[in-house]
């Protein structure tokens, strides 16, 4: 299955998970009708990536292998019974473990490549998963009750935001491999010059006479304070 397909798989698979947590609810109207309104978010964005252009995709195989990983790695977590008990601290838990890796290892990763040139597009699935992110903190906020649940669930979407905005980072290890070893071969050329110099110096040293290689040795130095001459005072009587 190729990447499209999976992605799709996955949000299907979404949309199933709330739909069976809404089932569990059914005697609260309230809370049924909060993941009801999850499973929507799902569907929406299965629409929201098949209106992508088919030369977003296209591009996108050369950089699908790490997508698809982390999609498959996600669909076992929509796996939820019907037939369970589920409190609705478990059914919260159950969403951010499902929903986690998706936003931050799939969602975040396609937006920043639909930035390069699809901004448009960009923008509408950029909204799209935000909305539905800030919903389950609300949601996460006003029934869960559990500080815990409620940090994971305002540091998914702070992340979310950082990795969007985050731009693409290009490979520098060959650019620094290549810097260090130029440095490198500078230094050892600069000690090659230096130490030809000295040498050539030391040779043209020996060749001169004795007399001229001490004669800078033997200038005189003018004293630093020249010479007073005292006159003898006469004693007086």
């Amino acid at each position: 299955m190729n990447l499209q397909g999976s992605i799709a798989k996955l949000q299907s698979s979404g949309a199933r998970l709330y739909v069976v947590l809404a089932q569990c609810f059914n005697e609260n109207n309230l809370i049924r009708d909060l993941w009801l309104e999850m499973a929507r978010d799902k569907e929406q964005q299965v629409g929201g990536l098949r209106s992508l252009p088919r030369s977003f995709w296209s591009k996108m195989r050369k950089r699908a292998d790490g997508l698809l990983v982390a999609a498959h790695s996600c669909i076992p977590l929509a796996e939820c019974s019907k037939d369970e008990e589920h409190s609705l601290h478990k059914c919260f838990a159950k969403s951010l473990d499902f929903e986690e890796p998706i936003i931050l290892k799939v969602y975040a990763p396609l937006i920043r490549q639909l930035r390069t040139e699809w901004t448009g597009h960009a923008l509408d699935f950029y909204v799209m998963v935000k909305a539905h992110v800030a919903r389950i903190l609300r949601v996460v906020q006003s029934f869960s009750g559990d500080p815990v649940l409620i940090q994971r669930a305002a540091t998914m979407l702070q992340s979310f935001e950082r990795e969007v905005q985050a731009p693409e980072v290009p490979s520098v290890p060959v650019i620094l491999k290549a810097s260090k070893k130029t440095v490198s071969k500078k230094i050892r050329q600069s000690a090659r010059k230096v130490a030809t110099h000295k040498a050539h110096v030391k040779t043209a040293a020996r060749s001169l006479p004795l007399g001229k290689r001490t004669k800078g040795l033997a200038a005189h130095h003018k004293p630093l304070v020249k010479s007073i001459e005292l006159r003898r005072r006469r004693a007086r009587r």
